[in-house]
């Protein structure tokens, strides 16, 4: 098999295929650029069930190879060999970094006419705003929608396949009695000035944390506005959550208000704790999406609509991964997501520059369609 960059696996059956795709009718098996209006993946809509089922897979392993951005790295071997056991072609993991690079890599590729990947996993509100109005994602098929375990999780132009949670961690040698936080407020305090951890590209965890606390804690804008300019004042900033809770357990921070579970579940034996947790705990969903013109548009159906049930039994039974269907790392947490019905793309922009600009210490720290601007 061939890998290039970051890989992982391979798929194939079309008869577990056929369980999870349905419709009617004839029509003929289609291989190739899915096309700028991701006709590609229309061709399939007419089939019956299985007539879909063998006609994907055979288009797919035809197409030779299915190329995704997936973003849990922990699962991406086991991924690999379950998908390479069944189908007779490659499977090619991009993982280049946070999911404003990855953004950025194919809005670039969009923009030179050479996109390179097939499926893309990033935040689900990302691909129904940003991705969809750039025009690099197709709309969800509907036969794939119904391949989905839940059909709550499907939206416009994403499935969901699992959720952030982003939380306060902190170093248990270190911040004991008192001084362990008991609401995010407490990173405002003197204690944490100058030691603590906020991670950078989280703007869905701020703009979930304003919404929780202006909405359903009482705080004002302008109180939220403090609260943040001082936390942001207390830390250095890291590019991610595994640096930031390395930083947490070897007494470099104190602590972080902002740190993806999965960091400090990987720091096994290390002096870190999220127990117990500051309520609620922010879930951002993640979710798969289709590329447009896809290089590769069978493989493409047939990876997702793998990933979306085999796939999700691997993403569900490792432990570092939050599936949608039970946080079992967090049963008795209260947990929120982000209210996205008003969200736009020009306002999720305005929350990631806020986010960045609180982080510079510049202004403005909120869009101004919260402040009433």
């Amino acid at each position: 098999m061939r890998h290039r960059r970051s890989t992982a696996a391979l798929v194939g059956g079309a008869s577990i295929l056929a369980l999870a795709l349905t419709g009617c009718g004839p029509s003929p098996a289609v291989s190739g650029s899915a096309g700028a209006d991701g006709s590609a993946y229309d061709a399939f809509a007419e089939m019956s069930a299985d007539e879909r089922a063998a006609a994907i897979v055979a288009a797919a392993e035809e197409e030779g190879e299915v190329v995704v951005y997936l973003r849990s790295d922990d699962v991406f071997g086991e991924i690999e060999a379950a998908f390479e056991a069944e189908y007779d072609l490659d499977l090619v993991i991009l993982n280049p970094g946070t999911t404003q690079v990855v953004q950025q890599q194919i809005f670039e590729q969009a923009a030179a006419g050479r996109i390179e990947a097939d499926v893309v996993e990033t935040y689900s509100h990302e691909l129904n705003l940003m991705y969809a109005e750039e025009g690099v994602v197709a709309p969800i098929p509907a036969f794939l929608a119904e391949s989905a375990p839940d059909r709550d999780l499907v939206s416009d132009h994403a499935i969901e396949t699992f959720q952030y949670p982003f939380l306060p961690v902190w170093n248990v040698d270190a911040v004991t009695g008192a001084d362990v936080p008991t609401s995010i407020r407490d990173f405002g305090e003197p204690f944490w000035a100058g030691r603590t951890a906020l991670v950078t590209n989280y703007h869905p965890w701020y703009l979930t944390i304003f919404q929780e606390l202006t909405q359903n804690q009482g705080m004002s804008v302008a109180e939220f506005e403090e609260l943040m300019t001082t936390i942001a004042a207390h830390s250095s900033t890291a590019d991610s959550s595994n640096p930031a809770s390395a930083g947490i357990a070897s007494g470099q921070y104190y602590g972080g208000p902002n740190i993806a579970l999965v960091a400090p579940q990987r720091l096994t034996g290390a002096p870190v704790s999220y127990e117990p947790t500051i309520d609620p705990v922010p879930l951002v969903p993640a979710g798969i999406g289709l590329m447009r013109e896809a290089p590769h548009p069978a493989a493409a159906l047939l990876f997702s609509t793998w990933y979306l049930n085999e796939g999700a039994t691997i993403l569900a039974a490792e432990q570092y991964v939050q599936q949608n269907a039970a946080e079992t790392d967090l049963l008795e947490a209260a947990k929120v997501r982000p209210d996205l019905t008003d969200l736009t793309s020009e306002r999720l922009n305005e929350w990631r520059i806020a986010y960045d600009n609180l982080l510079k210490g510049t202004e403005p720290i909120l869009p101004d369609y919260v402040r009433g601007g």
